[in-house]
């Protein structure tokens, strides 16, 4: 990206550089699709590369993929899900804590 030859101060040239700045901090989160993929059990066109090459399997889309994280997540979902909350309050004020201690 190039930034124009606009003066400098000017407003051409701050969308331009604000423009450079969002393209040079944005960076594709290649381990969120990979965890992504993992969980739904869609195989990475790079996961089973190496069996190509070392061991000579021809079609590596004839060994399965079985998703292991998935079970795993889900049952961490389903504890959490199942775990009563516990509301926590803060506050300051004499009444409110005059009254949580009554009620203790």
């Amino acid at each position: 990206m190039q930034i124009t030859n606009a003066r400098k101060g000017s407003q051409e040239y701050l969308i331009d550089w604000c423009d450079y700045v969002i393209n040079d901090l944005v960076k594709e989160k290649t381990s969120l699709f990979k965890a992504y993929n993992y969980f739904n059990g869609v195989r990475d066109h790079y996961q089973y590369e190496h069996l190509e090459k070392n061991e000579g399997v021809g079609n590596p889309t004839s060994v399965s993929f079985t998703p292991l994280t998935r079970k795993h997540i889900e049952a961490l979902v389903g504890e959490y899900l199942t775990t009563k909350p516990k509301p926590k309050v803060a506050c300051k004020d004499e009444q409110t804590l005059t009254n949580i201690f009554r009620d203790k």
